[in-house]
This record gives C-alpha cells, sequence and structure tokens, in this order.
C-alpha cells in the first residue's frame, strides 16, 4: 500500500471510531482547535520535482460534553522529515486587557520593609505591540524583549544602563534593588482598572498606575504662560539639549501668542486645534546671542502638533524638532504686537 493510500486509510479508520462512538458530528475550524493525533510522516518532495496535488483534509469530531473541552486544549503533531512542531499562538486581548502601549509608573514595591505605601523612585515601563518593554528602575534605563501569554510576561536578556545614582535614602535604594531583582525572568501580570499588578511565583511584588494621557485640550495651552527648557532636532524622540533660561511662550487663546528664545522676543498668530497648531506671521528681533534661536524659529512655522504631558508642554515641527516647555503659572495673557 502506497503512503497516500495508508494515509488516507488511518484517517478514514479514524473518522469512523468517532462516528461510531459519537451521534453528533460538527465540523471544526483547526485553525482555533487542534486536535491530538499520531505523528504521521509527510513524504517531501525533493527539490526539481513537480510537488503532488494539495488534498484538502476536514477533521470530524464529536460535539458531545467533556469531548470538546478536551480536544480544545491539546496539539496536533505532524512529523516532517523527523522533526516536528507545535503551532504557537499570541495570546488575545492583551491591548483590550490595558497592558501593552501604557505609560507605566510605579507605585509600589511589596517586600521593602517597611513595606511603604509609595515608592521613593520614579520608575516605569511600557511594553509596545512588537514585544519590547522599555522603561527605568528609578536610576538606570533598561529594556528586554518580551512574550506575553494571557497571565504571564517572560523576560528575555534585560539590559540596563550603567549610571551609579547614588541615592542617600535607604528605603530609595532598597526599592531600586528590588525592582531590578522582579524585572527578571517569567512573571505573572494582571491589570484592574488602571493598576497593573506584576506577580513573583504568584505573590504580588511590583504595582504599576497608568500614567494620565497626554492633554490636548487647547484651555490647557492657553493657561498661562510656558518656561522652556529643553530643545531637540528631529522630534521629541531625538537629541535633546537643555537650553539657558529665559525661553518663554503664551498663547492668548484669541489667535495670538508672544515668544522668546531666550534672547529674542517675538509674536505671531495661531490657530489653535486639538492638538494641532498652525502659526503664521512669526516675528523676532534679530539679536544672534543664543544657540537655541534658529530650533526655536523653525519650530514655529505653520503646521506645529502639541501635547501636555506630566505637566510638560512639547510644540513639534515634523522632521524639523520639538520644543519642550514647563509650565510658569498662570498670568495675565497678552495679545503681542507684529
Amino acid at each position: 500500500m502506497s503512503t497516500d493510500d495508508d494515509l488516507n486509510a488511518r484517517l478514514s479508520a479514524a473518522g469512523e471510531r468517532w462516528r461510531a462512538a459519537n451521534k453528533t458530528i460538527a465540523d471544526v475550524d483547526l485553525g482555533y482547535l487542534e486536535i491530538p493525533a499520531e505523528p504521521v510522516d509527510v513524504p517531501v518532495t525533493p527539490a526539481g520535482a513537480a510537488a503532488p496535488p494539495r488534498r484538502r483534509m476536514r477533521v470530524l469530531i464529536a460535539a458531545g460534553a467533556g469531548v470538546a473541552a478536551a480536544a480544545a486544549a491539546t496539539v496536533i503533531a505532524i512529523n516532517l522529515n523527523g522533526s516536528s512542531s507545535t503551532p504557537h499562538r499570541v495570546a488575545g486581548g492583551i491591548g483590550a486587557n490595558g497592558l501593552v502601549g501604557v505609560d507605566w509608573r510605579l507605585v509600589k514595591v511589596v517586600g521593602v520593609p517597611p513595606t511603604p505605601t509609595a515608592v521613593k523612585v520614579q520608575a516605569r515601563l511600557m511594553i509596545d505591540g512588537k514585544g519590547q518593554l522599555t522603561g527605568s528602575d528609578g536610576c538606570n534605563s533598561l529594556g528586554s524583549p518580551v512574550t506575553i501569554t494571557a497571565d504571564t510576561i517572560n523576560l528575555g536578556s534585560v539590559v540596563h544602563t550603567d549610571m551609579a545614582c547614588l541615592n542617600p535614602d535607604p528605603v530609595a535604594a532598597a526599592q531600586i534593588a528590588r525592582l531590578d531583582k522582579v524585572l527578571n525572568g517569567s512573571l505573572q501580570w494582571s491589570v484592574k482598572g488602571n493598576e497593573l499588578t506584576l506577580s513573583q511565583n504568584g505573590t504580588p511584588a511590583l504595582v504599576y498606575g497608568a500614567a494620565p494621557a497626554p492633554t490636548t485640550d487647547p484651555k490647557a495651552l492657553t493657561a498661562g504662560q510656558w518656561h522652556l527648557v529643553s530643545v531637540a532636532q528631529n522630534g521629541p524622540n531625538g537629541t535633546a539639549s537643555t537650553v539657558p533660561p529665559g525661553g518663554t511662550i503664551q498663547f492668548d487663546g484669541k489667535g495670538r501668542f508672544t515668544a522668546s528664545d531666550g534672547c529674542n522676543s517675538g509674536s505671531g498668530q495661531a490657530t489653535i486645534g486639538t492638538g494641532t497648531l498652525y502659526i503664521s506671521g512669526y516675528v523676532t528681533t534679530l539679536m544672534g546671542c543664543t544657540t537655541q534661536a534658529d530650533m526655536v524659529a523653525k519650530v514655529l512655522n505653520t503646521n506645529v502638533t502639541w501635547s501636555i504631558k506630566d505637566g510638560q508642554l512639547t510644540l513639534t515641527k515634523a522632521g524639523v524638532g520639538s520644543l519642550s516647555y514647563e509650565p510658569a503659572g498662570p498670568s495675565t495673557p497678552t495679545t503681542g504686537s507684529s
């Protein structure tokens, strides 16, 4: 008997046994249900030879109670050229559960005596949609590839920067050491509301809270004056540099703004949208006394995006750079002059 005939006979016999044992038959989508079977040797076509015609196979299984549940937890193995593979399925609903893409801020470290109600270090983490974890322990930045299932996070090789951040507070130092020890290997995770709990061997170890989403409400932008704190080339993720004090910007909410780069001052028109700005007619004095003056002028031109996160305002000009500001407190809006 040929290999194909033998395979067909075995499949037919298996089907007869199922039908004899169960009266109700159901078709199953093999993309979601994997059925146990003996390994099957599938002949491999030699290079250059014509491939045999593909056959469509449908597996019939009993839909009786208990049988479908047992079948759903098993795997079909196909032995190809002596090797076997198990289909890998990424756990569904991770994004919907609120784990991926959230800026998580550490709010509690469990196991550092005395157990604090709030942490003394600014630590954070984020997992992107490509399976990469980034963050900090309150001193050094860290990163690792991760594999996520419905309830576990498996960290690969965790890489840290190597800054000697001496902290005189013994509790803060203990929290950093504890966090570095926990963020390793396999962890259990759960999200409840805006809180992420990472557990080690079933015991809660780290608790994070979701950071507020960036604000793009025009009222927040026009609430007062902003002080320039850094300038970055190529956008907010580019190379940032701090700037001398004195740079400001203020929007009056009536279509105009005033600004200073720390040396030159000027004003212009600004149409404010939700996260967008259209700037025109920006005219400044021409004293060449700061290195950031050119970047400020380039960013404050035509189409600009903006957002406020953690109290910091970022203005970004695509392909050019970004300006970061901190609030200077409420003040009386001015209309400026051209």
